[in-house]
Order: C-alpha cells, then structure tokens, then sequence
C-alpha cells in the first residue's frame, strides 16, 4: 500500500460524506513513531478505508536540531553523531553531547583551592609566595623550608604546607523525569515502553512514567504499537534535548479507530427537495474521543460513518446549522444563518445509531470577523477559512475564501457554547510545502485580526530519489522555527518514526520495540513544525505540541492560536 500524504477533502464540499477525519488512510512511518497525517477525504457516501485520521499523508479512504551541545569545558559534540564507544543508540544520543573537558564536559574544578595562591592542581615544588590564608599549600612544597611571615602579616608557618586534595570534576546534576504520553486527543497512553539512555520503564494507566538519575540534556525514545485499517502498526518517537523533569509526550496516533455503521440524521424543518442552491446545511458532532462533520444538503436521510479513537462506547453531542451563501459554490461566504439545533447521540462500534434535528426557519445573531493577511516567502496559493468550534470539540468549516485578500471580513454565527477561528493557509497541504497560521477562540464580532503565514523549511540532503541510505545517512533541512518534527514514512506498511529536535539534521536511530530498516525498500522523508516553540522542553508542556491544523482543517481538542507548516516530501531507497 502506498502510504504518502492523503488528500483532505473539504469538510463542508462534500455531501453525503463522513467527516473530514472519520476513517483515514495513514501514512506509515518507519521506525516508529506514529501516524504524521490522517487519511484522504471520506470514502463517498458511507464508508471509509479506516485509514489513519491521525497522521496519515496518503491514505485514500477515512474522514476524518543543530551541532553540538558542548559542555562548558567540554568540545561538544554533534547530537546526532555518538561519541566513540557509545553503541547504545547510534546517531541518537542528546546526551552524548558532553564531551570532553571532564567527565561532565566541563573544567576541572578548582574547589578549595580558592584561596590558595595556585589555582590548579599541585605545582611541582614551586614554594608558596604569599600568605595561606588558612588553607595550607601542596604536597609538592612538603621539602621547601616553613616560611618565615607571610606578606600580609600573619603568623609564619610552623611547617611545611600540608595538601589539599583538588575535589575533581564536577558531578553533573541529574533529575527525576516524570512524564506522560498522549495521543492527539489527549488521551493517556497506557503499556508504553520508554527509554531515557540505558534506562527502560512502561508507562502506566494514566500514561505516565518515572526514571531517576537523568542526566540533562536527555532524549525520550518510545515506540507507539497500535492498528490501523485492521493492520498492525509501529510508529517510533524521539524527542531530543529535553531538559525539564515532567515532559508531556503527544503522539499523534496510539488506539484504533472506532465507528458506528450507519448513524442516520434526521432534519425536520427543512424541505431538502426544494432548498435553494445558496443553502447548506451542516452537521458536525464531537466528544472527547474524536469529531467528525459533513454537510447534508439535499439529503434528508443520510447515512453516516461515524468515526472516533479509543473505546467502543462513545457519546457526543450533534450540532446542525442552516446557513445562506453568496452563491451556489460550496463553502462560499456566508451571507446569514438561518436555523441551528444540537442533540446528543450514544455510538457504539459497528452498531447502528440515529439522532434527528430540528431547524425552524429563525433568525440567528450575527458578527464579523475582520483583519489583515501577510504571505508567506515560501510560494503557493493563499487561502482563508473560517470555522465554527464548539466545546465538545464538534467543528464545521463555514468558508473558504480563494481569493487571496490581504484584508477579510466575514460574517459568523453567535451560538452559544461556540467560538470561531479563522485561518490563513498558503499552498496546498496534500502537495506540500504548506503553511498556515490561525486564530482560535474568537467571538463572533471580532476586528484586527493580524495573521502573519509562516514559512515552511526545506529539504537539503539526502535529495529525492537517493538510494542506498542507512543509520549513517545524515538528512539535512533548513528553517527558522527553533523546533522541527522530522518524519520517514516506510511506503509498504504502517510503520516510521518522526523525531522532535531543536536540530537541522538527523541520523536515523534505532528505536526500542521497533522495527529496522527495511532493506531495498521506499521511503519518505519530510519536515513539520508545529507552533512557534522556543525549545523542546517549551513543546513538551502540558498541553502537547501538535497543531490543532495538523491534518490540513481544524481538527483534535487542541486549542489556542498556532500554526502548523510542512515541506516538501522526498523519497529515497535503503540500502540492501
């Protein structure tokens, strides 16, 4: 199967349709780490591939670093570059980093020397030339005659100076790392063997895990086993150069897909034979395990795919909105809201489940959202959105203007227990490179707004099509972000890895419970940022690091303003 970067169908465009992010097809990735993108656009009607929602970048079906730490006395190393003699994990070590210069990679300490004339280690014989101050001289002045006075008219010796033993190099500090691991939904992940150096625990219930001793900086290594499309799937996970005691990890895929097989909607109020062709009408449900949205125009029984992550058991709560357009194209600007209900819904996996809405004809408060857009150097069509986000992680995607404007205006609902967000993307996420930049939680009135579109990075080396790559091969890339997420996805099976890094470059390591590099066989390689982290150790907060755009529209429980950018994909072939 080739798993490469799926296409993201309109959530809004298409009819009869799950949403965005039920059933994807997923991209695998080598080495283990986890799904980067979700699946294609849903599979027509009813169905979808069950490909990966979650990091997929191919899948037809579903709905949805650089140079050396170096210690200060130390020469440093390149973290992706092991020391000599370190076989542990090639290319991998962050710790690594501390070179020479003591066993820490910094000066020898001069404690308790201070305040004797020499400030290093014993001289040789030389005598003392000034008062001791208290503290007597070194072993190697044990044959010089006592002094007769010091200088600063203390008493002379009585004897030769007796030693001071220099305390050695200093002792590094070292922490006790508590973390945690989630996945896209914040969901703890339970049964995951973690490595921090030479020591492996598992996380437990709530997804947390305790290692001592550690050494800073430090990387996590892990390995996500899970399915996908009824597949067996291994995505590894590095981040590297972490500081903090208590990271919290977020994987983008870790439990298997759930779905209902059919949820019928029923929409009373509504005259779908006779609704005019400005018309839509959308529904979009959400809860703590997933989302998914579709637009129903024109269809007044659909059947649904209704997809979530995690248990077989699941509730969420539906929202429907009727809405007027400017003109027939879909997702076109909205010019008034017309009808809005919201009910709940129990989905059990692979049953059938039904919720029915009712949208009279009532007016619905309005207000405007209004700013400005500032392209990005990076190239591509420009494109702007709006969407419509409730509590419950429930979203639908109101608009979609191509026009490229550098000032917006849009008009937006006022409905309780709802914010909105507004986008601004650059190029086109299935083909990459692609930028966006967002703002959440706004009002529905809401001027000012400044949206400035990042620049994605670049791929430097290995470049497309290179063959014969190994755990040797450096891949190289370029950016201004300070925190990159670097992928390889393996074409003919769910596995890979990605690697969070403050670094330019990277080897490919060798992960706990992962699977190697597959021999002759396809890869592809890319390059994410997520945010505008500072540091690694910034990125690991409580919240988790994904963005909320991840996956081409606003999708997961994520929240807060971002932006997400990827570059372009490059294959290559392993080595024999």
């Amino acid at each position: 199967m080739k798993l490469c970067r799926p296409v993201i169908w309109s959530r809004v465009a298409r009819a009869f349709s799950i949403a965005l992010f039920a059933a994807t097809a997923s991209c695998g990735m080598l080495i283990g780490i986890e799904d980067l993108n979700p699946g294609g656009g849903p599979d027509g009607a009813g169905g979808a591939s069950g490909a990966d929602a979650s990091l997929d970048r191919a899948g037809a079906g579903g709905s949805g670093g650089n140079g050396g730490g170096s210690g200060s006395g130390g020469a440093g190393l390149d973290v992706n570059v092991d020391p000599p003699g370190d076989t542990s994990f090639p290319g991998a070590d962050v710790s690594d980093a501390r070179a020479d210069g003591g066993s820490d990679g910094r000066a020898p300490d001069a404690i308790n020397d201070a305040t004797v004339a020499e400030m290093s280690p014993p001289d040789g014989g030389v005598p003392d030339r000034s008062a001791d101050a208290g503290i007597a001289g070194d072993t190697a002045d044990s044959s010089v005659p006592p002094d007769t006075a010091g200088p600063d008219g203390g008493s002379p010796d009585v004897g030769p100076d007796a030693p001071v033993v220099d305390a050695g190099p200093d002792q590094p500090p070292t922490l006790t790392v508590t973390g945690r691991i989630i996945d896209y939904w914040r969901h703890p992940v339970p049964s995951v063997l973690v490595m921090i150096g030479p020591i492996s625990v598992t996380t437990n219930v709530n997804g947390q895990f305790t290692v001592s001793g550690v050494t800073p900086p430090y990387d996590v290594l892990f390995t996500i086993s899970t399915i996908q499309a009824n597949t067996p799937a291994k995505y590894g996970w590095i981040y590297k150069g972490l500081t903090r005691s208590d990271p919290t990890l977020q994987v983008g895929r870790a439990f298997p897909e759930r779905s209902a097989s059919t949820l019928n909607i029923g929409v009373t109020s509504i005259d779908f034979a006779n609704l005019p062709a400005n018309h839509t009408v959308h529904t979009s449900f959400g809860g703590v395990d997933g989302s998914f949205d579709t637009d129903i125009t024109g269809t007044p029984t659909p059947h649904l795919y209704a997809s979530w992550f995690g248990p077989t058991t699941t509730s969420m709560t539906g929202h429907a909105l009727h809405w007027t357009r400017a003109s027939s194209t879909t997702l076109d600007l909205p010019t008034g809201y017309s009808g809005y209900d919201t009910q709940s819904v129990a989905l059990v996996d692979a049953n059938v489940a039904n919720i029915s809405f009712a949208l009279p004809n009532s007016s619905i408060s309005t207000g405007t959202l209004a700013g400005t857009v500032t392209a990005s150097m990076s190239g591509g069509q420009r494109e702007n959105s709006v969407f419509l986000r409730f509590a419950d992680n429930a979203i639908m995607q109101l608009a979609s203007d191509a026009s490229q404007p550098t000032t917006f205006s849009y008009m937006t609902p006022a409905i309780a227990q709802s914010t909105l967000t507004v986008a601004a993307a650059q190029g086109y996420w299935s083909t990459p490179p692609y930028s966006v930049v967002h703002k959440d939680g706004l009002p529905a009135t809401q001027s000012g707004i400044t949206l400035q579109i990042p620049d994605a990075p670049s791929l430097v080396a290995p470049a497309a099509g290179t063959t014969g790559v190994n755990q040797s091969t450096v891949f190289r890339w370029s950016g201004t972000a300070k925190v990159f997420m670097w992928a390889i996805s393996f074409n003919a099976e769910y596995k890979g890895f990605f690697v969070v890094t403050s670094e330019k470059q990277g080897q490919i390591a060798t992960m706990p419970d992962g699977p190697a590099l597959a021999p002759n066989a396809g890869y592809s390689w890319w390059v994410e940022t997520h945010g505008s982290y500072q540091s690694v150790d910034e990125a690991t907060a409580s919240d988790g690091m994904l963005d909320s755009f991840r996956f081409g529209v606003l999708w997961g429980a994520m929240r807060g303003d971002g932006s997400y950018t990827s570059s372009e994909e490059n294959s290559f072939t392993s080595a024999p």
